[in-house]
Order: structure tokens, then C-alpha cells, then sequence
């Protein structure tokens, strides 16, 4: 038996043909059932190709093992070699159908290189004296199952593949069922839909496109892009998935027993996280430390080493800490997402959870050599760390009221990505208000950019900068307004202006963009800050509810009506300005789901007095009170709405400023 890791494409490459035995299962993966494993398999290739794409390329990734078998029969002069594929079937089946899918939507923009590329790859050249070159031309060869539509996904255009299998009523519509037995279609269909929305989208920030009904996004049917940047963001998902991803390769030679070995491979048992590993490579060094103090011997070094165990890690066995991270992205263990925070403070880079143990490797040991004088000076920095994630993300509070705040915040946001930050500004040398104050610009940056409709997806990106520079330059209130005034000039990452904020509020409707209790939560913080001195301290209701005050069923109770009273029709411009106003923040409020359920579509009379009947806020009486309406009007209307709109945008860039 001989066991190496291999990259991927070097397996695939050159004359060979792997063969699947008949009493292997069918292809099993799915995007959605049994774990998900072709979404997960999709994330680790996209993520590596958006690290390509961004030239942060670093490490290779494991993408799990491949046991191979000698062929049923012994190879043969101008034959081509053969394998009998043990175990790792499914994972060979998932690369060739997605390398199918990358050389499908390739050859749909005509880029001709890569679709050659692609089938070097998928095919044999078939040897002069093979007997059944047919199939002998194919990389892989599964059971028979799963052969037919398999070779047909490999040999067949995609418009004679859809065609074929909607006659068969394979597809439902434009896509194939969730509940389909022909998953390998399925997973094909999937992996089109994943690689369009890379080569259109934003590559590298673990985003995949929550997939309803595979196949509904066609190829042809997206805006047209630059066909360049399409041959660049192509290219770099077939060299991450040929060249910066790996499998282990064990080779069986007649004499192993093979079942045996797989048997074993597949045994019951819980999968090791990343920090497993980390825990054993830390562990594994600190009996070796002990050991070569001078008065030691094995003994007393691993009862040295059971001590520090008990002491700093037995906390992270605890099963919380194995949970998935409900807040972050890709899902992993929190444990996981708390190393790759950690990583990410220490060194100043962004550490990713998908080669966690490689990058914590290289840093606790650069160049095979310890970076800490002792184990227990390493250990030191992640018990420094533990109780400010846990405090992040609720589980316990530390009498630090700020950090406890900004990860409810951080959480409501769902952007983790700054807990690296807290964990920064956590830091006993940094003072209360300097604390403050960064954990409020944060905050300030994130909800401005949500209200102004910026994208999200390269923060995981800029906030890891934003460490560098605190790391080169101090922990400050300077230092931060210094950075973000460095990404002026780029949306992506820009920190929104007031008349920016202003504009977007007027301008762009917000309901429906925005998550409806992250706009509940930004409507309360309007609550609180509308109220003087004199007002009672009402606590947060329960369950509070996004309420439209003009509804957006207006038409029976709230009629436009021009000089000749009449009905005003759906091409009219005042018609229009109404539709465009009713998503505006100027035209939301909150109310408990009771009062949210009574209001409905009456008219602004009725709603006014059930608002001043039960409700004890603050937004609300001032809507009863006309205090938005223009002198004599007693009316809501679109200007009404622009006047409540002016008033919350001032409010907002009080309560979330921007101080630079």
C-alpha cells in the first residue's frame, strides 16, 4: 500500500481510466439532502478559485482521500491502466461533473481554450488493442446505475442533455427536482447555476446562490459581461480545482485486503475538526517540551501535560464550542470560526476556516520552528482570547458592556467577520472611551452601509486590514478614522457620507432590502432617540412588526385623484412617485403584531386613532400629531413621507455618525 497527497489535476491527468466496482452505491451527493455535500464541495472549490482570482492564493486544500484497487484485469501492452475506485467515488464523480458544468458554460461563450481544457481531463485516448474504447475513452466509469446519464453529461452538448432528460420528464419545468434519483443531473445543473454566478458575481467570499429550482438560471439569459473577465474568473475555478486542491491517493497493491482497508476508512466515529488537529499538534509538543527538561521522563512529562490540558483547554471540549456558528459563514464548528479569528488578530492576515490547521500550523511553527518560547505562552493567547468570543456571541457576559453590545450588533448584522476587531479593542491596554468609540464607528460603518445599499461581500476582506493596521500602527480612534478615510474613493468598501445617507433614505425604498428585524432594530433606535427627558422610559416591546403607514394595497382607502376627481391610472407620474414612496423609511414604522394585524389597509384617520389608542412610542404619536404634515394638510401622502424621511435621516446620522 502506498498513500500520497496529490493534487487533483494530477490525478485526472494522463492515460488511465478509474473504474467503479458494481457493488458500490450509486452517486449520492446532493446540493440540499444528506448534508448537503455537493454545496459544501462547491464552497471549497469557489472559495480557492476567489483567492486565485484575488492572488491570495496560499495553501493547498485536502478535499479527503481517494483508495484505489489494481483492476480486475492486469494491464496489458497498448492498453489503457485501469483502478478500481474502493472508496472516494463520490468525490471523483463531483470533480468530473463539475469540471462538466465549468466546460459547459465555457463553451456557451464560445471561450474554446478552456472547454479544451476541460476535456483533457474528462477523457482517454483510447490505446490501439483496448477492446471497448467507447468506454475506455471516458476518465471515470461508474456503476451502471449512474452510467448513462453520467457519459451523457460528459459526451453531450447541454442543450441535448436538457432536452433528452425533460422528454424522459426527468426535469420539472427549467430544473431537476430536489427528489430526483438522478442526482449526478441534479449536481450538474447545480454546479452550472454556482459557476454562472461566479463568473458574474463576486468571487471569493464564500457566497453561493440559494438554489430553489436548479437550472432556473439558464446560460445565456444573465447580462452580458466583458468575455475576458469571464475567461479570467473561468480559468481561475478549473486552476483552483486542478492545482490548489489535493486528495490523498492510496494505492492498494494484490496483496492488501481492500475491503478491509475501507471498512476502516468508514468506520463510525465523529469527523476531526480543525482545532482537533491543532489540539493534538499543541499537545503533542508540549509532551515533547516536558519531556526535554533535564530532571523529566515520559511519565511526569504527559502528567505535565494532562495538567495544562485540565487547566487552558478542557473548556473547548465543552459541546458548545463543536455547535455550528450560527452568525458566521461557511458553517463550522464555532470553535473553528474562534481559531480563524484568533489567526486573523495575531498576524494582521485573513485566516479562513477551510485551512485552519495548515495556516495555525505555519504560524505557531514558522519555518519549523517554534514561535513561542514555551506551550503554555501559545496556549496563553487563545485562553486571552475565549471569553471575549463567548461574550460576542451571548454566551456569557464579562462585566464588558461594550463588547457585549457590539456582538449583538455584530450579530444582528450577521457579519462576524469584525469580531477580530473586539477582540482588539477588548485588550486591557486600550481605554474605555477609545473602546467606545471604535465599537461605535463599526457599528456606524455597517448600518450606513446597509441603509445606502452597499454590498457586504468584500468586508471579510477589510476587516482583516483594518486589524493590520491596528497591529502596525495602535489601537486608536485616529488610526481607524485614518483607515476608513483610505476607502473613500472605493464602494465596496467606502464609509457612507451623511448627504449620502440622506439621499438613500429619500431615494431608495428600504423594506425588503433590508432584513425586517434589522429594520426593526434600527426603527427602535430612531424610538429612543426621538424621545426627550420628559418622556416615560417605555421598555422595548415584544415581537415588535415593520408597519406600513400607507399600505401597499392603498388603492380602495388612500385614492390619488387629479382636478377632475377621478381616479388616477397606473401610467399616471403621480402614480408612480406613490409606488416608489410606499418602501421608503419615511413611510415604516413599529408596532406589536397585535395593533400590526388591526391596522391593515384602513384609511389614515383610522390608523391615526388606533395609533394614539395603543401605542406609547414616540414615532407613533408623532405620526398621529401631523407633526410631519405640512400646515392645513391632514393627509399622508408622498410629501408627508419625504418630510418623516428628512427627519429620520437626521436621526440616523446622530445615532450611527460618522465622526471623520
Amino acid at each position: 500500500m502506498d498513500a500520497n497527497e496529490i493534487k487533483v489535476g494530477k490525478v485526472l491527468k494522463g492515460s488511465g481510466r478509474f473504474v467503479v466496482p458494481l457493488y458500490q452505491r450509486q452517486y449520492q451527493w446532493h446540493d440540499s439532502y444528506d448534508g448537503g455535500r455537493t454545496s459544501a464541495f462547491w464552497q471549497d472549490v469557489a472559495t480557492k478559485a476567489g483567492d486565485v482570482v484575488n492572488s491570495e492564493h496560499q495553501y493547498e486544500h485536502y478535499m479527503g482521500a481517494l483508495l484505489l484497487a489494481p483492476g480486475a484485469t492486469k494491464e496489458a501492452f497498448k492498453t489503457t491502466p485501469m483502478k478500481q475506485v474502493v472508496d472516494g467515488q463520490q468525490r471523483l464523480t463531483t470533480f468530473l461533473i463539475l469540471l462538466s458544468a465549468i466546460r459547459a458554460v465555457a463553451n456557451e461563450h464560445g471561450i474554446t481554450e478552456i472547454v479544451q481544457e476541460c476535456e483533457k481531463y474528462l477523457f482517454n485516448d483510447p490505446e490501439e488493442l483496448d477492446k471497448d474504447k467507447e468506454i475506455v475513452r471516458f476518465k471515470l466509469t461508474p456503476t451502471p446505475v449512474d452510467r448513462i446519464v453520467f457519459f451523457d453529461i460528459l459526451d453531450k452538448p447541454l442543450a441535448e442533455v436538457r432536452t433528452k432528460y425533460r422528454e424522459e420528464k426527468i426535469y420539472w419545468g427549467v430544473s431537476v427536482p430536489k427528489n430526483t434519483e438522478y442526482r449526478s443531473l441534479r449536481a450538474f445543473e447545480f454546479f452550472i447555476t454556482q459557476v454562472e454566478h461566479f463568473v458574474y458575481g463576486d468571487p471569493g467570499n464564500d457566497v453561493e446562490i440559494e438554489v430553489q429550482e436548479v437550472g432556473s438560471l439558464n446560460l445565456g439569459k444573465f447580462i452580458q459581461s466583458n468575455q475576458e473577465l469571464i475567461s479570467v474568473r473561468l480559468s481561475a475555478l478549473l486552476e483552483a480545482m486542478l492545482f490548489h486542491l489535493k486528495l490523498i491517493v492510496i494505492e492498494l497493491d494484490e496483496k492488501d485486503d481492500a475491503q478491509v482497508i475501507f471498512e476502516t476508512l468508514n468506520s463510525a466515529g465523529q469527523p476531526l475538526l480543525a482545532m482537533d488537529l491543532v489540539r493534538n499538534n499543541i499537545f503533542h509538543r508540549a509532551e515533547a517540551q516536558f519531556n526535554s527538561a533535564e530532571t523529566a521522563n515520559s511519565t511526569s512529562a504527559r502528567l505535565v501535560a494532562e495538567e495544562l490540558y485540565e487547566k487552558v483547554w478542557r473548556p473547548f471540549d465543552d459541546a458548545w464550542w463543536r455547535l455550528p456558528a450560527p452568525h458566521s459563514r461557511p458553517r463550522r464548528p464555532r470553535i473553528d470560526h474562534f481559531l480563524a479569528y484568533v489567526l486573523t488578530v495575531e498576524t494582521g492576515q485573513r485566516a479562513t476556516v477551510r485551512e485552519l490547521y495548515t495556516e495555525y500550523r505555519n504560524w505557531a511553527m514558522p519555518k519549523r520552528r517554534p514561535r513561542f518560547e514555551n506551550v503554555e505562552d501559545e496556549l496563553s493567547i487563545l485562553e486571552k482570547h475565549a471569553p471575549v468570543y463567548e461574550t460576542l456571541e451571548g454566551r456569557k457576559e464579562d462585566g464588558n458592556f461594550v463588547i457585549s453590545e457590539l456582538g449583538k450588533r455584530l450579530r444582528l448584522w450577521q457579519n462576524t467577520t469584525a469580531y477580530p476587531i473586539a477582540f482588539q479593542i477588548a485588550d486591557c491596554h486600550v481605554d474605555q472611551e477609545t473602546r467606545e468609540t471604535i465599537a461605535k464607528l463599526v457599528d456606524s460603518y455597517l448600518t450606513r452601509r446597509a441603509l445606502c445599499g452597499l454590498t457586504s461581500k468584500n468586508l471579510n476582506r477589510m476587516f482583516p486590514q483594518m486589524v493590520r493596521n491596528f497591529r502596525e500602527k495602535g489601537v486608536s480612534t485616529g488610526t481607524l478614522c485614518d483607515f476608513f478615510g483610505q476607502q473613500e474613493e472605493n464602494p465596496s468598501t467606502q464609509f457612507p457620507k451623511d448627504n449620502e445617507v440622506h439621499n438613500s433614505i429619500l431615494e431608495i425604498g428600504i423594506y425588503g432590502r433590508i432584513r425586517s428585524d434589522v429594520l426593526a432594530e434600527i426603527l427602535w433606535n430612531c424610538e429612543l432617540a426621538s424621545r426627550s427627558n420628559k418622556t416615560e422610559d417605555t421598555a422595548r416591546p415584544v415581537n415588535l412588526w415593520v408597519e406600513h403607514i400607507m399600505p401597499i394595497s392603498w388603492e380602495e382607502h388612500w385614492p390619488l385623484k387629479n382636478k377632475a376627481e377621478d381616479s388616477v391610472n397606473s401610467n399616471d407620474q403621480r402614480y408612480l412617485q406613490r409606488e416608489q414612496s410606499l418602501n421608503l423609511l419615511g413611510n415604516l414604522t413599529i408596532v406589536t403584531a397585535p395593533l400590526n394585524i388591526s391596522l391593515k389597509n384602513q384609511p389614515f384617520s383610522e390608523k391615526k386613532e388606533q395609533l394614539v389608542e395603543h401605542s406609547n412610542l414616540t414615532l407613533n404619536r408623532n405620526i398621529a400629531n401631523f407633526k410631519y404634515c405640512k400646515e392645513g394638510n391632514k393627509d399622508w401622502d408622498e410629501e408627508t413621507i419625504r418630510s418623516r424621511g428628512l427627519a429620520l435621516a437626521k436621526l440616523i446620522c446622530e445615532i450611527w455618525p460618522r465622526l471623520f
